[in-house]
This record gives C-alpha cells, structure tokens and sequence, in this order.
C-alpha cells in the first residue's frame, strides 16, 4: 500500500526546506519584458520537470496557473500546489490534455501567468513536448524559460525525471531567458518540431549558467538524453500531402 502524504505536511516540510535557502534570481528583465510583449501582461513560463522544487521557492506571491496530471501522484502534488495558493488544471498530454489547454488559456485572460514543466509528468527526460509551445502560440503570448540549480542537491537517481531536491542552506540560482513569442499561425509538423528543438536548446544554456553560477560542474544533460536534438526530421507532415 502507498502511503498518501497530507498536503499540509508536504507544504510545510517544503516551506521550511525553501526558507533556509539562498535564491539569486538573473534575468528577471525578461519577465518584465514578456508583460510588455503579450496583449493581456501575462505570459507562460516553462522549465524541466526535475527542477520544480528549485523553481516553486521565491514565487508563490505570483498568480500562477499550472497543470497537474490526473494521476495519484499528479493529486498529491495538485493539493500541495493548492495549499500555497497556485490554480491548479488537472490533466496531461495523455488523460485531459484538450480540457486542460483551455482551462490554461482561459487562466491567462483572467491575469494568471502558466507555468509548465516542458517533460512532464513522464517523460521522456528533457524532451520538450508541445503543450507548452502551443500554448503561447495559440494565445499569442510569449513564453519564457526559466533554469535553476541548487549549490547542494540530493537527485533521486532512479526516477524518469531524476528530481532534484535542494539541500538546507543551499544557494539556488535562478535564470529567466529572454521571451520566445511565437507567430500565431498553426505551424507545420516540421516547424513545430523545430520550435521544440530549439526551444530545449535554451534550456540547456540556461540551466548550464544556473550551474555555474552556483559552483556545479554537471552544467549539461549525458549526451544521450541530448540525441534527440539531432535526429532526422523524417515524420511527414499531413498538411503536405496532395
């Protein structure tokens, strides 16, 4: 039988974790940046699944939509979420994916920044899905990556997303990259692809200077979970079909 941890008790064993550690934020000119670019002040903001202990820390004062899949773990960390004040849209790209895009972009016209973790909530590893690009492309509003890394972290090794938990009285080092606004007209498969390529790739960099900023000197994924920046486009796109 698993154990089903109370949301009160996660909520506070994170806040006194977050409270003794050290955030330095860089690059917060681009949030600034992404309000004045996007037609409603709000815009959506996406990193790694592994990192969102690391991001959660100095934002909860932010109203903040996000997505949390209909799984039991995707309800233990719905409720924690809701404990610290976030607007939580249960589904995933597998269960709930269209609803839960809606109710995202409906959250963003009534003043909620989304964030979203780009491989989640299983993976694979750092491999950018759609959801989050699409997102911003079809609401026409810009979307913001963002990388952190703790000076001391504990890394559950054997879990898809190595989740990384920062150690007490640890430095974290936050970095927003600058705001990617995407045109909004539906793109082709191969454009799609493309975006989500590059889109990992400035992820990368970024949690590449989150690490060295904080003395770490893993900067970069294995290149294994890097293969798949570097595989031939081969998918057909429909649209081009006569």
């Amino acid at each position: 039988m698993r154990l089903k941890p109370s949301p009160t008790l996660v909520k506070h064993l994170v806040r006194g974790l977050t409270r003794t550690l050290h955030f330095h934020l860089f690059g917060t000119e681009h949030l600034r940046a992404a309000a004045r670019l996007s037609p409603t002040g709000t815009f959506v903001v996406c990193h790694w699944h592994q990192s969102l202990l690391n991001v959660l820390g100095p934002h909860h004062h932010m109203r903040v939509a996000t997505l949390a899949s209909r799984s039991r773990d995707g309800e233990i960390t719905a409720r924690y979420l809701e404990t610290i004040g976030l607007r939580v849209v249960r589904g995933s790209s597998s269960r709930g994916g269209i609803d839960g895009a809606k109710e995202l972009m409906r959250a963003l016209t009534e003043g909620y920044h989304v964030v979203l973790n780009l491989d989640g909530p299983r993976g694979p590893f750092k491999r950018v899905k759609a959801g989050a690009v699409e997102i911003a492309r079809r609401f026409g509003v810009p979307l913001v990556p963002i990388a952190a890394r703790a000076s001391c972290e504990f890394s559950f090794k054997r879990s898809w997303d190595r989740f990384r938990v920062p150690l007490p009285g640890s430095s974290v080092a936050i970095c927003y990259g600058a705001p990617i606004l995407y045109p909004t007209d539906p793109p082709a498969g191969v454009t799609l692809r493309a975006r989500q390529r590059a889109l990992a790739g400035v992820l990368h960099d970024l949690e590449a200077d989150a690490s060295r900023r904080v003395g770490r000197g893993d900067a970069y994924p294995h290149p294994r979970h890097l293969a798949w920046l570097h595989e031939a486009d081969t998918a057909a796109d429909p649209r081009s079909a006569t």
